[in-house]
């Protein structure tokens, strides 16, 4: 159980990186 909660966060912060390289993109044009 523990491991599928680390899994889910990792998965969450990648999403959240994601999402803000595309923030800064559309930002900087």
């Amino acid at each position: 159980m523990r491991s599928t909660e680390a899994l889910l966060a990792r998965k969450h912060s990648n999403y959240e990186r994601q999402e803000w390289i595309i923030t800064e993109a559309l930002a900087d044009r």
